[in-house]
């Protein structure tokens, strides 16, 4: 059972995440210093560093709490998935672009994807294990597809969901960055790269 100095601590936490957020939208991720952060959480900074050892330890809290979302968006198709295998993983995939301009302000989304492939996260080495839990809900969903005969049967399930996230991961990317992709042009874009995986998944002889 959840005590109250539990409830407490946990209700502190998202109020100082929720003041990084605003302030990482509005500066960016290198003017948004922790004293900043904790003033506008209205934290001491000593309380602040006693949540999160680092700036870079928020930004990791920060890109968990996206990666909860994102997960959170996917989960309606998972538990209804459409009866086409292209429909259902470019639904799923949309969910997760839908949910990015949704809950994610863009200058926040920005900074998110950039830092998450900068040095101080090792290039993406230090996130890979946040992103793969993305990964294993397409693997989920990829499951569904596999038991109903609509995907290769010497193509595991872990090897169908990785050519699928591999295949959305660029129009996803771009649309993060801000580089001129629209969430439309995303979509349609992951999708058609999804209907060509997947055609060479389908059963040999058979159809989707």
């Amino acid at each position: 059972m959840t005590t109250l100095r539990e409830k407490q601590r946990e209700k502190r936490r998202r109020e100082i995440l929720d003041a990084a957020t605003e302030l990482i939208s509005t500066r960016g991720y290198e003017d948004a210093s922790m004293e900043d952060i904790a003033g506008q959480a209205e934290v001491g900074v000593a309380t602040l560093y006693n949540y999160f050892g680092s700036k870079l330890e928020l930004l990791h809290a920060l890109f968990d709490r996206y990666i909860d979302e994102q997960l959170e968006e996917g989960r309606a198709v998972i538990d209804n998935p459409p009866p086409d295998v292209v429909e259902g993983m470019a639904a799923l995939f949309g969910a997760y672009g839908d949910g990015m301009a949704r809950r994610m302000p863009k200058k926040l989304l920005r900074e998110l994807t950039a830092v998450a492939f900068s040095r101080q996260f090792s290039y993406g080495k230090d996130t890979l294990s946040q992103k793969m839990r993305l990964r294993d809900q397409c693997r989920e969903l990829m499951e569904h597809y596999h038991a109903r005969g609509q995907v290769r049967q010497d193509a595991t399930p872990d090897e169908a969901a990785m050519l699928c996230y591999s295949a959305i991961s660029i129009p996803l990317t771009l649309f993060a960055l801000d580089f001129g992709v629209t969430l439309e042009a995303a979509k349609e874009s992951m999708r058609r790269n999804l209907e060509l995986v997947l055609t060479g998944l389908a059963p040999r002889g058979g159809t989707r």
